[in-house]
């Protein structure tokens, strides 16, 4: 868990030591006036972008979400004007403020990774450093979450570029960061080895601070391996660099070192020499938590020599100092959420203030296109009015009786001929299945003679729908007036559906689809169109087969509801979205499914499934969602009663 904070700790810091910087990120940044910005900013514009931007970034640290919030706008926005600067900025702002708020690493990632696949699009050494800085964020983000080898991958690449580049300090910290890496996986061979590299560097180039840190770094990695002469002689190094450039915070560390050093190597004195100096530099700088180590190390070594009042005296000097530390940073802790949290309830102010200003805009656009549509409604029913009074002298001239039988004659013509398509396209179905059967005859040498009775039965009774299908047509062309008449008798409503599922096993089994019928208890005859029932039943589990996929199950349901009954045919097909099951009963509606080898549906046999549904007094409804299936539902009362005035006329036998 402690090795866990520490990776997160230095990941954090490389991130913000990234994005600090970003010339646009500026930590004492207006966040009421950038707000203000923005409302006045123009939509889609290259300002509106930058303000994004800038209010990401001042977010960040305090209120990740307020910034994940912008960048995710800043992202859309530069989309939209092609922008790859502002892409990337976006990108790389919200993967941030992902990673700051911790625990949705992996949007941390593809952030970053998009930020990667911009930079490698465009051309420059600019742009090539900036992969350098987004992999450097992956490689973090994989370490944060102690996934050492992709991290190293990420790291390795970053070195295989950058050797091409001119940029060696660059080039020299991906070698420390590597060998932090490595360290952390405590593979040590291998952070040496880095850390070597980049020492050479940074005493090739003249950054001396780099490398006093790196000694450091590499002394602190000398005693976890218990190589304490090494390590010595390295913070030696680190103590010279640090007294020559005066830097008060690299000569704690190496006094604190050579102290723990000296300690381990049980030379007491030297140890006692270096405790006491990093005490004077904490007690002249104030410095507590340094003191306290001090106290530490001097109670440690006292003890070690059996100095036990001095060992007792120092451990209670470290103690109390320790007790302080702990108290500051309580309330330096509690400080900071203080402040995070007003942050957060500024933040969140501002969001409720977007969503009114959202609302308000919404409703004074609303209001606009309202008062303009009014307006042409008035203009229109105006211009109508006088050009139907200029008219209407006309009009009236005309003779009644012939436009009445003119419309009568019109509309007989259409609902035959639509009668006749409808019909036709019935025919399809029993088609469909001698095609299916006499391929199964011809190509299947292990059947049965009772199979090849019952195919041969379908094959007749499909011969027969077909012959009455024809008749039908004959039936309608034949007439003068509109109504159909269609049977009226008592049948049993199980048994045409056992014969549906029979008739279309064949069907099913070419696809290696799962037939299956349920029912909750017999029931009494229905009266009704036995012949209407049958093709019913029959377009629903034909389109169920046609668009389901292979392998998959269909099922046929009944259930005897007292003044009704009702049959489902539920499939596991690409399902149907709210818009096509609004007009799925339509007249000469086109549907597409891509489980129909492409091709598209002219929807006449739902339309003549409803039309038969109605004219047997029933409904017929679907539930589907898109990807889930549908579910067909027939009711039909159990005496039927078809609507009056309809395309179907009753015709008791």
């Amino acid at each position: 868990m402690a090795q866990r904070k520490i990776t997160f700790a230095l990941f954090c810091v490389l991130l913000a030591l990234l994005f600090l910087c970003n010339p646009m990120a500026a930590a004492d940044i207006n966040r009421d006036s950038l707000a203000q910005a923005l409302k006045e900013a123009p939509e889609n514009s290259l300002q509106r972008a930058q303000i994004l931007q800038q209010l990401s970034s001042s977010y960040r640290e305090d209120a990740p979400d307020e910034s994940i919030f912008y960048g995710e706008e800043l992202i859309r926005l530069a989309g939209g004007l092609a922008s790859s600067d502002l892409l990337y900025l976006g990108h790389m702002s919200t993967g941030v403020a992902y990673a700051i708020k911790g625990n949705f690493p992996e949007k941390a990632l593809r952030h970053f990774i998009a930020a990667v696949d911009i930079a490698k699009k465009e051309q420059g050494e600019e742009w090539a450093l900036r992969q350098v800085k987004s992999r450097i964020n992956i490689a973090g983000v994989h370490w944060q979450l102690e996934n050492i080898g992709p991290a190293l991958a990420y790291a390795y690449e970053n070195v295989t570029q950058l050797k091409s580049m001119d940029e060696p300090l660059t080039l020299a910290d991906a070698y420390r960061t590597i060998a932090l890496m490595h360290r952390t996986a405590q593979v040590y061979d291998s952070t040496f080895i880095y850390l070597d590299k980049a020492l050479e560097i940074y005493e090739a180039e003249g950054e001396y601070h780099r490398r006093a840190f790196t000694l450091a770094t590499l002394a602190n990695t000398y005693q976890k391996t218990g190589l304490h002469e090494q390590a010595r002689e390295i913070l030696y190094q680190a103590r010279q660099h640090a007294l020559r450039h005066q830097d008060s915070t690299l000569l704690r560390d190496t006094y604190q070192g050579l102290s723990s050093t000296y300690l381990q190597l049980n030379r007491m004195d030297s140890a006692e020499y270096y405790a006491r100096r990093l005490m004077d530099v904490a007690n002249e700088k104030g410095l507590l938590p340094n003191l306290a180590e001090s106290y530490k190390l001097l109670s440690e070594i006292f003890s070690t020599t059996s100095q036990l009042d001095s060992a007792l005296h120092y451990h209670k000097l470290y103690s109390e100092t320790r007790e302080q530390v702990i108290s500051d940073e309580k309330a330096r802790v509690i400080q900071e959420m203080d402040t995070k949290y007003q942050a957060r309830e500024k933040a969140r102010e501002n969001r409720e203030l977007r969503e009114q200003y959202g609302q308000a805009r919404f409703r004074n656009t609303l209001l606009a296109v309202s008062s303009i549509l009014f307006l042409l409604l008035v203009a229109a029913i105006a211009f109508y009015y006088y050009r139907l009074r200029w008219k209407n002298a006309e009009l009236k001239k005309l003779n009644e009786e012939m436009s009445n039988m003119h419309a009568s004659q019109v509309a007989l013509m259409h609902e035959k001929r639509h009668m006749v398509s409808l019909i036709a396209h019935d025919i399809r179905t029993p088609l469909s299945l001698i095609q299916i059967n006499t391929h199964t005859l011809a190509h299947s040498t292990g059947l049965g003679n009772e199979e090849q009775k019952d195919i041969l039965a379908e094959i007749e009774q499909a011969t027969k729908d077909i012959d009455r299908a024809t008749l039908k047509i004959m039936e309608v062309e034949n007439k003068t007036k509109p109504p159909i008449s269609f049977q009226s008798a008592p049948f049993d409503l199980i048994r045409v559906l056992e014969e549906s599922i029979r008739e279309f096993t064949p069907f099913a089994r070419s696809k290696s689809i799962n037939l299956q019928f349920r029912t909750s208890k017999e029931t009494e005859p229905i009266t009704g169109d036995p012949f209407l029932l049958r093709h019913i039943a029959a377009n629903l589990l034909s389109n169920a087969i046609k668009y389901s996929p292979p392998g998959k199950k269909i099922e046929l349901s009944f259930r005897d509801n007292g003044h009704e009954i009702a049959f489902s045919v539920k499939d596991q097909g690409p399902g149907l979205s709210e818009q096509e099951q609004q007009q799925l009963f339509q007249k000469g509606k086109t549907f597409y499914s891509g489980n129909n080898n492409g091709r598209h549906s002219l929807g006449e046999g739902l339309y003549l499934t409803h039309r038969y549904v109605e004219a047997m007094g029933g409904k017929i409804t679907v539930e589907s969602k898109t990807g889930h299936g549908a579910l067909f539902t027939v009711r039909l009362p159990k005496e039927e009663t078809p609507p009056a005035g309809g395309p179907y006329a009753r015709r008791e036998e």
